[in-house]
């Protein structure tokens, strides 16, 4: 007994260090000193990264090539301290006081080194953006990061003059990810960043401009040497492109970016043209586009799954653009003058194609010019999808359920927008069908008012004779013989059957004879159901008897039919 107890305790005791007393692998977050974890025996809590990071001299290959100890990098096979510090007790220290690695718990100022500061776990680190260099303990620029002249880049990157930030040089390697950030002039391809064909690489892995004064150019001596149209000189003076243009890295020049204004002659980036009705560059007709980039699709397209795709109203014209297939509609050809264009609220553009006037936007199904949120309009009038003529504001508002800008107040009347949703007033009617907040019965309203369905304005909303009020919703209900919907529900005596609130079986039908449920009559003043029927509960509808029966003969005859052929086949062979 004693030695059983003495197993179940012992073995309680390793659940217990299993639980509580966990190793912590190498590149994990340091773990809390209240939860009894530790590093793995390996790894020590590294205070400038707050990670368990491999000791000095321990093996450091495949996964964890890059979880050496701060001040380390991976050798051949084990972590090494780099040139800036020195092995000590298997970490490595920091050669240099105010370098990344020093002591800094009695005081952040400790931390000299330029974009360095004082980690939570007293240690110095570099800043968000800097990368340390273990020669020497100094922070240097990371890729992306905005740099001047005089400044360090990491190892694989250069200051650039153009972008005025750290790229890497020509001849690194790079990812989709990071295609962008190849040094001005070169494009990421298989081998690596690599310079375009309007370049030469120079000796420092940066792209020489072969043209004078196109972009990359040295400005030095004056701003005037940039010639490339949309070109300025930067502040280290090359010569760079002007906000809104990129660079076409196989000529030099500024092609226009997605979304900047362009004219007749422009050059826009590859993936766009230059649109005649917006009178800027945008995606063309098959080019993949987001949601947050949607309405920079060419004219007459949306953003689809597939990419931009050109709307009903339109054809896919050869150069990319959406034509359309009604004449006078918007991106129609105005050159031959303003009269061309018959679409109401469009004009002819500067670039001679119909467009929508300001305050309207484009249907791309039919080509005609919506009003947009926020525009006034009359009852009649179309808004854009998601909106509706809000007779009260006078203008196109979202309706309820639909997203909207935070704090606007472009919502129907009687709603606000709530987490970037219109959303109705908590004591307001939703209508499901027009998506407007209704005025219940009781309600103060004007001429221009909205009430429930089935309600007019008389100073208040007031059901009208074919309703009545349900006092405790405050709706108006349809009564017998009048028109239901979704948004019209009926007196509780009636059901809605076929878009007419009937009456249900057993209920008086004293001023409604013809108004009862089908398959029902009204006797004695009582609607009730022929005697060919039975009622269905809780609808109060009349159901055929014979319905059931009527399936039970065919199937019957079915089994006939089946059990004939079967004897006929028999007697043939």
């Amino acid at each position: 007994m004693g030695l059983l107890l003495l197993s179940t305790t012992f073995l309680y005791l390793l659940v217990i260090d299993a639980t509580f007393a966990a190793k912590v692998p190498a590149g994990s977050e340091c773990p809390e000193s209240s939860s009894g974890n530790t590093c793995d025996d390996d790894t020590v809590c590294d205070k400038v990264h707050g990670k368990c990071l491999l000791k000095v001299g321990k093996a450091c290959t495949g996964t964890n090539q890059h979880n050496c100890v701060f001040g380390a990098s991976c050798g051949a096979t084990n972590c090494e301290c780099g040139a800036g510090y020195t092995e000590k007790s298997e970490i490595c220290a920091p050669q240099h006081s105010g370098t990344v690695g020093f002591d800094c718990s009695t005081n952040a100022a400790l931390c000299t080194t330029p974009n360095s500061e004082c980690s939570d776990q007293g240690a110095c680190k570099c800043k968000t953006g800097f990368v340390i260099n273990i020669a020497d303990g100094q922070c240097d620029h990371d890729v992306g990061t905005p740099c001047t002249t005089g400044d360090t880049c990491v190892a694989a990157s250069v200051c650039d003059n153009v972008a005025e930030k750290c790229l890497l040089k020509a001849d690194q390697s790079c990812t989709a990810e990071n295609e962008k950030n190849c040094v001005s002039g070169a494009s990421c391809q298989a081998n690596g960043c690599t310079c375009g064909a309007g370049y030469t690489t120079h000796t420092d892995k940066t792209c020489t401009p072969k043209t004078p004064g196109t972009v990359g150019f040295d400005c030095t001596s004056n701003d005037d040497l940039c010639t490339t149209a949309n070109s300025e000189c930067s502040s280290l003076k090359a010569c760079k492109c002007k906000d809104g243009f990129l660079l076409n890295i196989a000529n030099g020049q500024c092609d226009g970016n997605v979304g900047t204004p362009c004219t007749t002659g422009d050059t826009c980036v590859a993936s766009s043209v230059c649109d005649n009705v917006a009178e800027k560059c945008l995606l063309k007709a098959d080019q993949s586009c987001t949601a947050e980039n949607e309405k920079n699709c060419v004219s007459g397209a949306s953003c689809q799954a597939n990419g931009c795709t050109c709307g009903a109203g339109y054809t896919t014209h050869t150069d990319k653009t959406c034509t359309p297939k009604t004449p006078g509609t918007v991106g129609f050809d105005c050159t031959s003058g303003v009269s061309v264009c018959t679409t109401a609220n469009s004009e002819c553009s500067s670039l001679k194609a119909c467009k929508c006037q300001n305050g309207f936007l484009l249907n791309i199904t039919n080509g005609q010019c919506d009003h947009d949120v926020g525009t006034p309009c009359t009852p009649g009038d179309t808004c854009v999808a998601s909106s509706v003529c809000d007779n009260v504001a006078g203008k196109c508002s979202i309706i309820h359920g639909e997203s909207c800008p935070t704090g606007s107040d472009k919502c129907v009347s009687n709603a606000a927008c709530v987490d970037n949703v219109c959303k109705c007033d908590a004591t307001k009617a939703i209508s499901s069908t027009a998506g407007l907040c209704l005025l219940k019965t009781g309600q103060a309203c004007t001429v221009k008012s909205y009430c429930v369905v089935g309600a007019t304005c008389k100073s208040t909303c007031q059901c009208s004779n074919d309703f009545a009020e349900n006092a405790a919703t405050k709706l108006c209900e349809a009564k017998a013989g009048t028109a239901c919907s979704s948004d019209v529900p009926c007196v509780g005596s009636t059901v809605c059957e076929s878009g007419k609130c009937l009456i249900k079986h057993g209920s008086s039908c004293a001023d409604n004879l013809n108004n009862c449920v089908p398959h029902a009559a009204c006797v004695s003043d009582v609607c009730q159901c022929d005697v060919s029927t039975t009622v269905a509960a809780p609808s109060g509808l009349c159901t055929l008897k014979n319905e059931g029966s009527n399936s039970a003969k065919i199937s019957f005859w079915l089994l006939i039919a089946a059990l004939v052929s079967l004897s006929l086949a028999d007697y043939l062979m």
